[in-house]
């Protein structure tokens, strides 16, 4: 039951306060009427309905969300139990860890959450409010890009009692919004209430992309992320995903907003159409171009712009990006898909808002799918062109661990691996050296800031960082490093390298970790067992990035291969995803699976 403002309805006059008593008065006879009846459920709506008519904006929002109790019924509570990859012992993962977050439920019977909620999942359960039972989640669909998992539920009992939640659009500055969730301090569901302060481009903590995001004031704690952002209408117009901690700000909290939302469901629709295995795949598209501002009149004059050009200048281009078959260095981007760019790189946002938002240029990118273009108008010497540019997934040198699909191992296939659970780190043990592909994540655990005053001896580690925001020359380029090495007198010498980029074995080029452990291969395959230890051919050197060269003996390998793994407890030297099938002379590159 609700009761509606008389004040509002007949157009009383009378003082606000005397309203309220009055009410108060009518509240408590409906009170007495209803406890003995046992009709809780319409006291609590008289008592939020009061609450609401009399609250400002923000208040009034959230005891309107309390007002519609089968709206809370689709946000849920998720409990996961986190087993990381260990990256510096990759052949083993991290000790477990627990943790809490919300989701809620979108149509399809499936529960949509952040993807840094589940990462590395190796049980997920979910629980709504009105229940004390969890059931085990399954993860569908996950992108680390933007923050976002879907996971679906097989037990028919949890689906009951829950509502399907629906979109909205995306709000408008200023706009009234509830976050609904489960955030650390209690168990049971909590809402605040804010404003959008802002939307723009930001960084996603969880995998480094630039998307559009809303800011709210609204309080966003450890445990809200997943949960539903509504709009005054009950419509979910984001997903609570991170928050801005520092001495000197506060209440700033971030939300992937609706239309974010709506590409990543849309991209895995798509994916489940075309793909006959596997699990559908996230990416966020970009143009593959570095570019410069243009706010230096000078700098628009040596470019020939003329009176009422902006645009901003290619400054350069991704060796692998589809772009550079169009573009050139010293272009100028005029507009994209009709959109005029402006000298400082952002174009208009939501064109006909009177409040004029702009956002960086990229965002036209990020709103188009895997095989799409689009049409730029250039200014090239003077010359104005108009290309049809395909946009392109950035494929970085150093990638993240997170972005790497699930390996098939000896115990599942690369379709049946779990998507929660993720990928463990690649690498090749040689003898005692432990080679892996430098990821992100690698570098993330290995360099800590106490490093960082010793340049000296730490240059070879900063080179390494240094190719950290680079992209791929060749197509499945890699750079392998010499992680460490596991004591062994077959490697006497070389017990304190560690960190040092591989860039040759036997004098042949390294492009990656797979082929170089099909060059390994062939190298142990070539020598006989019988063969000298003082024959050339009988050993097998590995050239390091600044001089440093690692040479063993190919016979004194083969002995203690499996000594070295059974004394560390190592399964196999070589990573799930490098046992999918033996490497050949003739098939020494084999398709890298990474994203």
């Amino acid at each position: 039951m609700r009761i509606h403002g008389a004040s509002a309805a007949t157009g009383d006059r009378r003082p606000p306060s005397t309203v309220f008593h009055d009410r108060l008065s009518l509240l408590a006879e409906k009170l007495l009427d209803y406890s003995e009846q046992g009709d809780s459920d319409s006291v609590s709506h008289l008592l939020v309905s009061l609450l609401t008519e009399q609250a400002p904006g923000r208040l009034r929002a959230a005891g309107s969300l309390y007002a519609e109790e089968r709206i809370l019924n689709g946000v849920v509570r998720i409990f996961c139990t986190h087993s990381s990859p260990n990256f510096h012992m990759p052949w083993q993962r991290q000790k477990q860890e627990y943790s809490t977050s919300s989701g809620f439920v979108i149509s399809g019977r499936r529960i949509l959450t952040n993807a840094h909620a589940i990462e590395y999942g190796a049980l997920i359960q979910v629980k709504t409010r009105q229940s004390e039972q969890k059931y085990v989640a399954n993860v569908v669909a996950v992108g680390h890009e933007c923050d976002l998992a879907v996971l679906e539920v097989s037990d028919d009992a949890f689906w009951r009692d829950v509502e399907e939640l629906s979109f909205g659009e995306l709000p408008q500055l200023l706009e009234d919004v509830s976050v609904a969730g489960y955030p650390v301090g209690g168990d049971s569901l909590s809402i605040t209430s804010g404003v959008v302060s802002r939307i723009d481009m930001q960084e996603y903590a969880q995998a480094s992309a630039d998307l559009l995001a809303i800011q709210i004031d609204a309080a966003i704690n450890p445990g809200n992320s997943g949960g539903p952002v509504f709009n005054a209408r009950h419509e979910v117009i984001g997903v609570a995903f991170q928050s801005l901690t520092a001495d000197d700000t506060e209440n700033i909290g971030y939300v992937v907003p609706v239309s974010v939302i709506q590409h990543f469901l849309q991209t895995i629709d798509r994916s489940m159409r075309s793909s006959e295995h596997g699990s559908p795949r996230y990416a966020v598209c970009s143009l593959g171009c570095q570019l410069q501002s243009l706010e230096s009149p000078a700098l628009r004059r040596f470019l020939q712009m003329v009176d009422g050009d902006t645009g901003v200048r290619v400054a350069g281009i991704a060796p692998l990006a589809p772009a550079r078959a169009s573009l050139r260095v010293n272009d100028v981007l005029l507009r994209i898909d009709g959109i005029p760019v402006g000298n400082d790189a952002t174009i208009p946002f939501r064109e006909g808002n009177a409040r004029h938002e702009r956002v960086h240029v990229n965002y036209a990118c990020t709103q188009k799918f895997v095989g799409d273009a689009v049409q730029l108008q250039v200014l090239r010497d003077g010359q104005r062109l108009n290309l049809s540019v395909p946009v392109w997934v950035r494929e970085s040198l150093i990638p993240r661990n997170l972005l790497m699909p699930p390996a098939a191992s000896a115990y599942a296939s690369a379709a049946t691996a779990s998507l929660a659970l993720g990928r463990t780190p690649s690498y090749v043990i040689v003898g005692g050296l432990v080679f892996m592909t430098l990821t992100r994540e690698y570098i993330e655990s290995e360099f800590k800031l106490k490093h960082m005053a010793e340049l000296d001896s730490w240059r070879e580690e900063f080179a390494l960082l240094a190719q950290a925001g680079a992209s791929r020359r060749v197509p499945h380029e890699e750079i392998v490093v010499l992680s460490e090495v596991l004591a062994h007198p077959c490697n006497v010498g070389y017990e304190t390298y560690r960190n040092l980029r591989v860039v040759a074995c036997n004098g042949q080029p390294v492009v990656n970790l797979r082929q170089l452990r099909a060059m390994v291969d062939a190298a142990l395959e070539d020598v006989p067992p019988e063969a000298s230890a003082a024959s050339p051919s009988a050993l097998l050197s590995f050239t390091c990035h600044g001089g440093a060269t690692v040479v063993l003996d190919v016979a004194q390998v083969r002995r203690a291969q499996r000594q070295i793994c059974q004394e560390h407890f190592i399964p196999s030297p070589y990573s799930p995803d490098l046992l999918e099938h033996r490497p050949t002379k003739t098939a020494v590159v084999n398709e890298d699976r990474s994203v």
